[in-house]
C-alpha cells in the first residue's frame, strides 16, 4: 500500500514553490507519493485545486486528486484531525505560532515535535487567547494535532498519510529546477516573450514588491545600484506589483519592458496581489494574477542580469531559477 504526502498550499506563489520543493525532497527521501493541494481558495474558488492547471511535476511519483487516496483512517494520518477533514485547507484548521523564550533551549537543527518552538501549526482557538506564546508552545507538545512546520518533519514517520504545510523551509535550488515547471502552454508564452524582448542579452530583470511587503531600501537606492553596476544603459524588464514603482522606472530609465497586468490601487495597495482578489471573492482575477505572476517569475530568470528583492520569496525563486550568481544581485 502506498504512503502519501499531502502538501497544502499557504501564502503566496514564492512560498508555495519553495515549500513544494522541500516537500518533494521529503517525499522522495521517505518514499511517499506526493499530492499538491492548492484548493485553499487563494487562486481559485475554494475546494478547486488550481495547481495542476499551471504546473507540471517531473520525475516524482505523484497524484492529482485527494480522491485518489484509497481511504482516510484518522489513526493512520498525521495529524489525525486532518485525516478527519482531508479536504480542509491549512487555514481552515490552523494558525501559525512559535515560541519566544523557549527558542534558546531548542536548537534549530532539531526535527519532529522538538522543533515546535521554532514554528508550528496551532489548532485554531474557539476564542481569542491572550496566553503568551511560550505557554501555548508548552501546551502544544501535549496535543499531537498541533504540528511542526513540514520542513521539520522526521523521515521516520509511520503514518500512511502525512499532511504538510510550511513557510519558507530550507530547499534545494537544484530540486526546484529539476522537478517543477509551468505547463507547456505557459512555457510557450514565456519563451515567446523572452525572445521578442531579447531578454537573454543586454537586459536586466528587476523585481520590486511594494504592496503587502515593502523593500528594505528605496527605489532611489535601486536606481543607484543599477548605475553602480554600470547597467543603466541596458534594457530593463520590470516585474512589479506597484504602479508608483513602474512610473519611477519609466521616468528614470529609457528602455523599459513589462508584461501588462492588473496592479492594485487605493487601499488595495497595502495587500498582496495574491490576497486581494481572493478576499474579495473575485476568483477570475485571482487566477489571472496567478498566471501573470508565474510568467513574470520565469521571465526574470531569463534576463542576462537579475536584481532581486531580498525580502521577497517570489524574487528568491527567480534568482534560484536563473542560477547564475555572477550576474545576480540582491537589493
Amino acid at each position: 500500500m502506498n504512503k502519501y504526502l499531502v502538501l497544502k498550499g499557504c501564502a503566496g506563489l514564492g512560498n508555495r514553490l519553495i515549500t513544494l520543493t522541500n516537500a518533494i525532497q521529503y517525499a522522495t527521501s521517505s518514499n511517499r507519493v506526493l499530492l499538491v493541494d492548492w484548493a485553499d481558495g487563494m487562486f481559485r474558488k475554494k475546494g478547486e485545486n488550481v495547481f495542476y492547471d499551471y504546473f507540471d511535476i517531473k520525475g516524482v511519483t505523484h497524484i492529482k486528486s485527494i480522491n485518489e487516496i484509497e481511504t482516510f483512517i484518522p489513526k493512520t494520518c498525521y495529524p489525525r484531525i486532518w485525516g478527519q477533514n482531508p479536504k480542509a485547507s491549512v487555514y481552515d484548521l490552523y494558525e501559525p505560532n512559535h515560541a519566544n523564550f523557549l527558542l534558546k533551549f531548542f536548537p534549530s537543527k532539531l526535527h519532529g515535535r522538538l522543533a515546535l518552538p521554532h514554528g508550528y501549526w496551532q489548532l485554531k482557538q474557539k476564542s481569542s487567547s491572550t496566553i503568551n506564546r511560550d505557554w501555548l508552545t508548552i501546551k502544544a507538545f501535549f496535543n499531537r494535532n498541533n504540528i511542526p512546520y513540514g520542513g521539520k518533519y522526521s523521515n521516520q514517520m509511520k503514518e500512511d498519510v502525512v499532511f504538510f504545510a510550511d513557510y519558507i523551509p530550507p530547499f534545494s535550488g537544484k530540486f526546484l529546477k529539476k522537478h517543477i515547471e509551468p505547463v507547456s502552454e505557459i512555457q510557450r508564452e514565456i519563451n515567446n516573450l523572452a525572445n521578442e524582448w531579447k531578454l537573454y542579452t543586454n537586459t536586466i530583470g528587476v523585481h520590486v514588491r511594494m504592496t503587502d511587503k515593502q523593500p528594505s531600501n528605496s527605489l532611489q537606492y535601486l536606481k543607484e545600484k543599477i548605475s553602480h553596476l554600470n547597467l543603466e544603459n541596458y534594457q530593463i524588464f520590470l516585474a512589479t506589483d506597484n504602479i508608483e514603482a513602474e512610473e519611477f522606472f519609466q521616468s528614470n530609465f529609457k528602455n523599459i519592458v513589462f508584461t501588462k497586468k492588473w496592479r492594485p490601487n487605493g487601499e488595495a495597495r497595502n495587500k498582496g496581489i495574491h490576497q486581494y482578489a481572493s478576499r474579495n471573492e473575485d476568483y477570475e482575477m485571482a487566477e489571472r494574477q496567478l498566471r501573470e505572476s508565474i510568467i513574470d517569475m520565469w521571465l526574470l530568470s531569463k534576463c542576462e542580469y537579475l536584481i532581486w528583492q531580498e525580502n521577497s520569496s517570489f524574487s528568491r525563486v527567480s534568482a534560484v531559477l536563473k542560477n547564475e550568481p555572477s550576474k545576480t544581485f540582491s537589493w
